[in-house]
């Protein structure tokens, strides 16, 4: 929703667009309820992040799955540093300063999850894990 140059990497702006996120999946939570919705891209750090994620799930009538996903913070650094080489990743703020700042404000997730350890897992496994974990919700 927001380029350059008024791409200002806020927590107002990170805000708007998740809201703008919620009220599309409550759209489509309402006409196609056969398909899942993943949100992924945000952190889900603090209670009040999930608090509002989980809410606005509950007023589109979803059901919610919440899956933590860890990593060292070795291949954090790993994996910034090729997304930079490459260019993969769209944001310009992804670097080991926003993942500490990031990290300072984990809070504990109160509610039941799945939690998959990506330097003991493989990418397969954690697919077939999460899958698992929603097809067990529905």
């Amino acid at each position: 929703l927001f380029a350059a140059p008024v791409l200002e990497y806020s927590d107002r702006q990170n805000d708007f667009v998740m809201d703008t996120i919620y009220r599309a999946a409550a759209d489509i939570t309402q006409h196609h309820p056969d398909h899942h919705i993943i949100l992924d891209g945000r952190t889900f750090v603090t209670d009040a992040q999930r608090d509002v994620a989980i809410a606005a799930a509950e007023a589109a009538g979803a059901q919610v799955c919440i899956i933590e996903v860890l990593a060292s913070a070795e291949s954090i650094q790993r994996r910034l540093d090729h997304a930079k080489q490459t260019g993969d990743h769209p944001a310009n703020d992804r670097d080991m300063t926003l993942y500490r700042r990031v990290l300072a404000n984990v809070q504990p997730i109160r509610q039941p999850h799945l939690t998959l350890d990506t330097d003991q897992l493989s990418l397969d496994e954690c697919v077939q894990q999460a899958a698992a974990y929603i097809r067990s919700a529905d």
